[in-house]
């Protein structure tokens, strides 16, 4: 990811680091954004060291790009790759509960938004092949779930709408 983003913006500095030894100088950044990423910190050692790095006043984002299973297809799709779902992926925002008990935060403001992704059949099956739970399948059980993805792509006209709603969770840094 680092390598793409270097190539994608001239200049830019990607620095190799994790959330729980963050390398950056105390009280050094305005935000820090996650996204997709936040449930597999160590809370108690992750939110210290965000606290650290952020400047009073300053956010803790958290994003989350969810499958809006109000449309017809991603019910489908999800009803595919239900059985697969890891027990912690239905949890509702495990990682709520510890940040609002971290006492550098201040109150969670979330904001929703809509976008749709457009893509083909083989775009379908590479977002769903991308997940991963279903990638830590075994090939025989993966290659299964894919073919019945393929089918539900190939039952719709190129290209297709396959929408989202995106979460963004905002925490401003207390002094």
């Amino acid at each position: 990811m680092r390598e793409q983003l270097e190539a994608a913006v001239a200049g830019v500095e990607a620095l190799a680091g994790e959330a729980e030894s963050l390398p950056l100088g105390d009280a050094s950044v305005d935000c820090i954004t996650v996204a997709q990423a936040f449930h597999w910190f160590d809370y108690e050692r992750a939110l210290p060291e965000l606290a650290r790095t952020i400047r009073p006043r300053g956010r803790l984002a958290i994003i989350w790009n969810l499958r809006d299973d109000n449309d017809p297809l991603v019910a489908a799709v999800n009803e595919v790759i239900a059985p697969f779902l890891p027990p912690e992926q239905g949890v509702e925002r495990p990682w709520r509960e510890p940040l609002e008990a971290f006492n550098a935060f201040g109150e969670i403001e979330e904001r929703t938004f809509d976008f749709e992704q457009l893509l083909d059949t083989a775009g379908l099956v590479d977002r769903v092949a991308s997940i991963s739970w279903i990638a830590r399948l075994d090939q025989a059980r993966r290659v299964e779930v894919l073919e019945q993805i393929r089918e539900l792509g190939s039952a719709r006209a190129a290209p297709f709408a396959f929408p989202y709603v995106t979460r963004v969770f905002l925490a401003e840094r207390v002094a």
